[in-house]
């Protein structure tokens, strides 16, 4: 609801300090992300629809065909993270020129 009445560049400044979050949240915690990553990939999180489903609206949204090689959830939520980290690195970027 609140969404509605936010300014294009309050939602992306939102989104941008969300994701900055996320990067440190990411760097400070690494071994124990990796660790957790390493089991939801082997692990069988969900159905194979569910996966495809997941694996095909993610890539709609990110305009990213990375997720169609995801075989697991855990591949899919560890593309998830890595592009956002890649979104976060070229936005803060951006913001310094």
């Amino acid at each position: 609801m609140g969404m509605q009445h936010m300014r294009n560049e309050t939602v992306k400044q939102y989104q941008l300090e969300e994701r900055s979050l996320i990067a440190a949240r990411v760097k400070n915690s690494a071994d124990q992300l990796s660790k957790l990553m390493e089991v939801m990939i082997k692990d069988e999180l969900s159905t194979p629809e569910k996966i495809g489903q997941l694996k095909e609206e993610l890539a709609y949204h990110h305009k990213n065909r990375s997720f169609e090689k995801c075989n697991t959830m855990g591949e899919i939520v560890l593309t998830n993270i890595q592009l956002l980290l890649q979104k976060d690195f070229k936005q803060s970027i951006l913001m310094e020129e």
